[in-house]
């Protein structure tokens, strides 16, 4: 149900940042380069997952349609892969409940808005990097597993560190485990420095304040699934040195410290006002939770005697099935009061009215480019390349803006605040005062009048909350 939901409106179940792939991808499959914009290079992506991306891209002829639905299959398959392998994997070391465990861990990705990001891959390398691993496979294979789980999202660096610390005790087995994972991620590594001189993407790169940490909104930073997935793998972690199975203290215990370390790397290291709200960033904690999880039950039945132990399968099954039911019931619901997306209906507007059109947003460059097939230039430089934040720090962003050709400014109209800009509205307009990304610093501000298209004039039942202006 989950999956017929998002096939029926995928657009709700994605983040902006999702068209920055399908954007991206269709133009390296096209010849035009790693770009966004059509011209700026940007390495703001996570490599693998761009790689298929890109090949779809490629298949498709980059197709609006047939690449976007060709790559939900392809997350599709790739969550097929994690519900049959994660429950064998969890059964094989002793963990109570595995179908339990996997239901968890899934769906908590098939309803949120993970949807064409990284987050099916991720989740597929983690499974079939556990299962090499606790099978025994030769170390090189498991560490080729691990670089590539660590190029289809960076920040599962945590984890594969995990893995080998607890590999570590056979200090060869560790060794060759390392150079595996090394020899895969040192290509790309290699590349990025060589075309940028960070080995850290720039979409990653703005949102980090590494090497000093920021102690400010910790829960903001992490949000609630990154808040849940912390604290159940923290008392994972306690289970896993507590356990007597050395399987259990082994799989659960790299989990849960892959995931705490990564929670504290995201609240001291993370920008203020940025957020990690979304599941495909606490994929390795929503694992270790999830094993948790199913262990905790059988605690609970232990508190129960007067449960027969034929009967407690089925006490789970019904909590897996409350669970599952209650979970694509929500995605169902999603789509049945969804109202159209106005920012589609005024991307698909500008394709039309303004053919040659260059546009500033302020907010969702993502869905802007990908429906009108417009050059747009987003204003969090998520998409730009490391000399962005640095030209608008130096020049300000109405310069830079008219030095790349922008006619359009598509801005909110409301008072709003984002780590990029602060906008305040005015009576006959609004002024957007701009923030350099990832610096903090004055990037100039446009004051904007009379605006050209609002988002009601698309959708009139909806909030008028943003409209586009001319360049002035």
């Amino acid at each position: 149900m989950s999956v017929v939901a998002v096939l029926a409106n995928p657009g709700l179940f994605m983040v902006d940042d999702a068209w920055f792939y399908l954007q991206i991808g269709r133009n390296i499959a096209s010849g035009a380069g790693s770009t966004f914009d059509g011209t700026t290079p940007t390495n703001g992506y996570h490599p693998l997952w761009m790689g298929f991306v890109t090949s779809i891209a490629g298949l498709t002829g980059g197709g609006r349609d047939a690449m976007l639905y060709l790559t939900l299959v392809v997350q599709v398959a790739l969550a097929a892969w994690t519900v049959a392998l994660l429950p064998r994997i969890a059964a094989r070391e002793g963990f109570a409940y595995p179908s339990f465990v996997a239901t968890a861990v899934v769906l908590t990705q098939l309803t949120d808005k993970g949807w064409v990001s990284e987050g099916m891959l991720t989740s597929a390398l983690h499974v079939t990097v556990l299962w090499s691993w606790v099978r025994g496979d030769r170390p090189w294979r498991t560490g080729v597993l691990l670089g590539l789980l660590f190029l289809a999202r960076l920040d599962t660096l945590f984890f594969v560190v995990a893995v080998g610390l607890f590999t570590l005790p056979d200090v060869r087995r560790a060794a060759v485990l390392a150079a595996g994972t090394a020899i895969t991620a040192l290509p790309w590594l290699g590349w990025t420095f060589a075309t940028t001189g960070h080995l850290v993407p720039v979409s990653g790169a703005i949102k980090s304040v590494f090497p000093v940490p920021d102690f400010s909104d910790p829960l903001e930073k992490l949000g609630w699934i990154g808040v849940a997935t912390a604290l159940g793998s923290l008392a994972g972690l306690v289970v896993a040195l507590r356990a007597t199975d050395p399987r259990k203290r082994r799989l659960l215990g790299a989990l849960s410290l892959g995931a705490v370390a990564h929670a504290l790397y995201v609240v001291l290291f993370t920008a203020p006002r940025w957020s990690t709200f979304v599941a495909y960033y606490w994929i390795t904690g929503t694992l270790a939770s999830g094993l948790l999880l199913g262990e905790l039950l059988a605690m609970y039945f232990t508190l129960l005697p007067s449960l027969s132990a034929t009967a407690r399968p089925l006490f789970a099954g019904c909590i897996i099935g409350g669970l599952a039911t209650a979970g694509s019931l929500k995605a169902v619901r999603s789509v049945l009061i969804a109202t159209p997306d106005p920012t589609v209906r005024m991307a698909l507007w500008l394709a039309e009215a303004h053919p040659d059109a260059v546009i500033l947003t302020v907010d969702a460059p993502g869905r802007i480019a990908w429906f009108s097939g417009l050059p747009v230039i987003g204003a969090d430089g998520l998409t730009q390349d490391y000399g962005f934040a640095a030209d608008l720090e130096a020049r300000g962003m109405p310069a830079v803006a008219r030095e790349r050709g922008v006619t359009h400014v598509l801005t909110y109209t409301i008072d709003f605040d984002v780590p990029w800009a602060r906008i305040q509205a005015a009576p006959d307009g609004v002024n957007v005062r701009f923030v350099a990304p990832g610096r903090g610093t004055d990037a100039g501000e446009l004051v904007l009048h009379t605006p050209e298209k609002r988002l009601t004039d698309f959708v009139p039942d909806g909030e008028d909350v943003a409209a586009l202006f001319p360049m002035p």
